[in-house]
Parts: structure tokens; sequence; C-alpha cells
């Protein structure tokens, strides 16, 4: 297949250039538009019975638009490969010829829509954000064929009525993102911090500054005060208890020895009298070494 794409020539001369067509073009740019369209209905929600057996095909049409692309790049490179350039000698210009020039319209690139930003929203929230974007642009091509005077049944007019609810709920997200975006970017914020003002120092006095080290070194020289010697309370308690049972005692052997007729029990007890008054006299001494009385 050939094509004739341009002519080159003048008055005199007329050139044609033809370049052949790649038979892969057509197969490719429609496989393209179908798995385009499966991917759109993905998005979709209360999908109809042709709409989900078009859904199950993507794999088979995917497999295909690999194979085509494949025999595409193949085909273009044994055929169509870029070749040098001939140079050919400059022509004189002549005044009388009228030479015709041919102006190339380069096509504009095609207006692509900026992608919403997904920064600063949960996995929940992007999910929800693309499916509602599948949403919008599938109602937005409902729009155009309406517009283009094609006649849409009762579901294709209530999806399109919900273009303004799914606009709102899609720039409450955006909303959202661009606050959290936001305070990132302001916690990252290095703080400053105000350097602390230098502190005076003022110089001491060389008589003062003479008398507080010998005050110092004094100090460290005196003999440190002994101790004074602590009885564990423990202990004392122990031995003021037995002083007062011993004086208790005593008392009692002083009450006896007043008496007569004594039991054999209470003679034994007041022979004991030298005994307890030693032991008192002993555990009196030992709570006056600690400073402590009975």
């Amino acid at each position: 297949k050939l094509q004739f794409l341009y002519f080159i020539g003048n008055t005199k001369n007329c050139k044609m250039a033809a370049v052949a067509i790649n038979p892969h073009t057509n197969p490719l740019r429609n496989l393209k538009k179908k798995l385009a369209s499966i991917k759109d209905l993905k998005g979709m929600d209360d999908l109809n019975a042709e709409q989900k057996e078009k859904l199950k095909t993507e794999k088979k049409v995917t497999a295909e638009l690999n194979t085509i692309e494949k025999k595409f790049k193949d085909w273009e490179a044994a055929n169509n490969a870029p070749k040098a350039p001939e140079k050919k000698p400059a022509e004189k210009k002549k005044g009388n010829d009228k030479k015709t020039t041919e102006k190339k319209k380069e096509a504009a690139p095609a207006a692509t829509t900026p992608a919403v930003s997904h920064e600063g929203l949960s996995q929940e929230e992007q999910k929800k954000l693309r499916n509602l974007t599948k949403k919008l642009k599938s109602v937005e091509e409902l729009q155009d064929k309406q517009n283009g005077g094609a006649t849409l049944d009762k579901d294709q007019k209530d999806k399109l009525a919900t273009k303004k609810d799914l606009k709102k709920q899609i720039a409450e997200l955006e909303k959202i993102s661009v606050k959290a975006i936001q305070a990132a970017k302001k916690e990252s914020a290095p703080k400053k911090e105000a350097a602390p003002a230098p502190k005076k120092e003022t110089a001491p006095k060389p008589a003062a500054k003479k008398a507080k080290k010998e005050n110092k070194k004094a100090v460290e020289e005196a003999p440190a005060a002994p101790a004074e010697p602590t009885m564990d309370p423990k202990t004392e308690k122990t031995i003021k208890n037995r002083l007062k049972n011993l004086k208790t005692k005593l008392t009692s052997i002083a009450e006896l020895k007043k008496g007569d007729d004594l039991s054999e029990e209470q003679i034994t007890k007041v022979k004991s009298e030298k005994k307890v008054k030693a032991e008192i006299e002993e555990l009196t001494k030992k709570l006056a070494a600690f400073g402590l009385t009975a």
C-alpha cells in the first residue's frame, strides 16, 4: 500500500514522494481504543450483561495488543527505516522563475487533563478519588454524545444528573489533599530559635578572691567531727521493755518482803532481788552510753 504524502517541484520539474503504510496501524489503533474502554468500565458500578462480558475480555485484548505492537515495530524497522538525506547541488536563482512552496501544518499536541494529586490522602481516599474520576469521565462522554444529538435512555439521563455531585466529591478530596500537603510543609520547615543572650561575668576583686580561697582551704584541712554513736531503734525498744519488766518485778519483790508465811516460789523470787537489780543497772548503762534514758 502506498500513500502519496506531498509534492515537491517547480514550474519545470515535479517530484513525488511516497511512504509505505504499516498494515498493522489500524488493528493497533482499534485494540488500544478497545482496551481503554474496558479500563473505563472497571471504575463504574451497575454494569449491564454486555459490559460485564466486555470486562472479561481484558486479558485477551491485552495479549493481542502486545502481539500487534511487536509486529508493528518489526514492520517499521524493515520497511520505513530512516535514510540519510542526499546532498543536492545548489541551484542558481532566476528572477523569472516562479517557485511554489508548501507549508506543513504540525498537529498541536492533545490537551491532557492534569492528574489529580493523591498526596496526603489515605489509601481508601485515593481509591475513592480514582473511582469518582472514572465515573466523571464516563458522564462527560455521555454529555458529549447528548450535545452531538444522540438520544439518551432513562439510565443514561440519571447518570448524567450525577455530574454535579461527582465534581463536588472530587473537589472535597482535593481540598483534603491540599491541606495535608500544606501541613506537612509547615512541619518540615526549620524553626528559628532565638540565640541566648551572652552572660556578663563580673571579675572578682583580688582581696575577696584570696579570702575565699583561704576559707575553702581551712574547711578542707579541718578534721571532721566524730559522729555520735547511735543505737538501733529495735534494740533500744527491747532494752526499755526489759527494764520496765524488771522494775515491775523488783516492786513485787519489795511487797513480798513485807509479808510473812511466804511460799517456796515467793521465797525464790525474793532471793532473785540482787540479780534483778544488777540487770537493771547494766541495761541502764547501755542506754546511757548512747545518750538515752530508761
